[in-house]
């Protein structure tokens, strides 16, 4: 959540600064934690159906992948708490247009 230090309203347009450097790691962890755990969940999936001899090992690995796509959406969610308790002002409202 971006503070509020200018006062605005709700409906109020503001003019947003990022440190791009901020900007591109939390970006990066948004999109590729969550395709890293997909890849990696089908993989695994696949590994441990084939071991097991199940004729449809294709769609349950998919389905595991899908699973810790699920996993690592709740690893994202308390990352977001723990960054957002360093109050790290990555992004700020500059000013109210």
């Amino acid at each position: 959540m971006i503070p509020n230090d200018l006062d605005a309203k709700v409906g109020d347009f503001v003019e947003v600064k990022a440190e791009i450097s901020s900007l591109l790691k939390y970006t990066f962890i948004l999109y590729m934690i969550p395709f890293i755990f997909l890849i990696g969940g089908i993989f695994i999936g696949n590994f441990l159906f084939r071991n097991v001899n199940i004729d449809s090992r294709e769609i349950l690995s998919f389905l595991s992948g899908i699973v810790s796509v699920m996993i690592s959406l709740l690893i994202l969610k308390f990352m977001d708490k723990r960054v957002e308790k360093r109050d790290d002002e990555a992004i700020k409202a500059t000013r109210i247009l």
